[in-house]
């Protein structure tokens, strides 16, 4: 879905693979933090005015807003929003008891 976005808008290279990899980092946050088994999660993009927006959504079962971290140097994860962060302004809230972290992406 994103990957045909990007494709639409035109989006490459660097840009390309940076918003791929937010995207995988949010997604990612959102089933190891914010999910159970059997729930769904929503991604939303869109591109206006050359910035693109990530939008994802989960049942915030863990009720601790996301942070950014300094993890152990020989930590295997916890970087995930320090990626973000540096690739992205991001933002998070809870709406209707889900948990909207939304990224946005210069192209």
């Amino acid at each position: 879905m994103l990957a045909q976005v990007l494709d639409d808008a035109g989006v490459g290279g660097e840009r390309r693979a940076d918003a791929l990899l937010v995207a995988s980092e949010l997604v990612a946050n959102a089933i190891q933090h914010g999910s159970g088994s059997d729930d769904r999660i929503d991604v939303e993009v869109a591109v206006a005015s050359r910035t693109l927006r990530i939008c994802v959504r989960d049942r915030a079962r863990r009720r601790v807003a996301p942070t950014t971290r300094v993890p152990h140097e020989h930590a295997q994860s916890g970087r995930g929003l320090q990626i973000v962060e540096a690739l992205a302004e991001w933002s998070e809230r809870t709406v209707a008891g889900h948990r909207e972290v939304t990224a946005e992406l210069m192209l």
